[in-house]
């Protein structure tokens, strides 16, 4: 999405970028400088990713991935939207934690972490460890996100759950909210097609037709490429949408490791060192963005009935 939107609505006055600060989030330096941190938990880590037992969901990298950027932010709050079987819950409450401040408020309709995940993991953990969880089985559309937020000032936003009801609530309840606090927002399944050689083919496939249509049809290899962006959520929709009426650059996680990784190879020796192949890798497969330290007005979508 770099430079793309910035060019686009060139007749209708926007957001003035001019006035925006320099970026204050760096994941691929938040990875590295957490990587101490993140070999010195490496038993616990794997012991929980075993608990969860959900890794085609998220990869150990991953879980490194995200443990640093919760290391890296210092959020007082995270808010995770899409729980499923927990490995984010997890690596959310061990960096918690750590951290020791902050809470984390999870909310799924899923009820696998309370029925067959949390039991396993406190097998692995004290039961402290769950003190600053509160893990809501509910419908994300209908959560009193006022309440949520409360009086927190930095607030680590995961979107994992999708569709577009879930993206106008996100976009249009909740970032409004977000904004003049210091924020984060990590969004899953989004893969940076300029990285691990991602093809222009469409396979066979038809043309993606949303989420929905794909798990009725069953056409299970099929994308939407926007940009650098490609997925199969509605929500890559959604987000590009609202970054082309802003002028916000999405970030990717997959070129931001590999922009560092890649230009220093001794810090990704460094890496590989702490770390091993398990927990270090320059694909990311995640999406990020940030309405802090950026110059307003926004332009945020009305949240229709529910």
């Amino acid at each position: 999405m770099r430079g793309t939107s910035r060019t686009l609505f060139a007749a209708t006055p926007g957001r003035d970028i001019a006035n925006d600060a320099p970026g204050r989030f760096d994941v691929a330096r938040w990875y590295y400088e957490a990587r101490g941190h993140v070999a010195a938990d490496a038993s616990v880590l794997r012991q929980l990713i075993t608990a969860v037992d959900w890794t085609n969901d998220l990869r150990p990298s991953q879980w490194a991935q995200w443990y640093s950027v919760v290391l890296g932010f210092r959020p007082d709050l995270i808010l995770e939207l899409g729980r499923g079987k927990g490995n984010s819950t997890a690596l959310f409450c061990h960096a918690a934690a750590t951290l020791g401040h902050t809470q984390i408020v999870s909310l799924c309709h899923s009820g696998d972490w309370t029925m067959q995940t949390a039991s396993r993991v406190a097998k692995v953990v004290r039961q402290q460890w769950f003190d600053r969880l509160d893990a809501r089985m509910t419908d994300i559309l209908t959560a009193d996100y006022a309440d949520i937020l409360g009086d927190h000032q930095r607030v680590l936003l995961l979107w994992n759950a999708h569709g577009c009801d879930i993206a106008e609530v996100v976009l249009g309840e909740i970032l409004p909210r977000l904004f003049g606090r210091e924020h984060f927002v990590i969004m899953h399944g989004i893969i940076d097609n300029r990285h691990g050689g991602v093809s222009r083919s469409y396979h066979g496939q038809p043309l993606w037709k949303g989420s929905e249509w794909q798990q009725r049809t069953g056409c299970s290899e099929a994308r939407v490429n926007i940009g650098w962006m490609q997925s199969i959520q509605d929500q890559i929709v959604a987000i590009a949408d609202f970054s082309a009426r802003n002028n916000l650059e999405i970030g990717s996680a997959d070129h931001e490791y590999h922009r560092l990784f890649d230009g220093d190879p001794g810090l990704a020796a460094e890496m590989r060192e702490s770390l091993g192949e398990e927990f270090f890798s320059t694909l990311a497969h995640w999406a990020f963005f940030s309405l802090t330290g950026k110059a307003g007005p926004f332009e945020f979508p009305a949240v229709g009935g529910r």
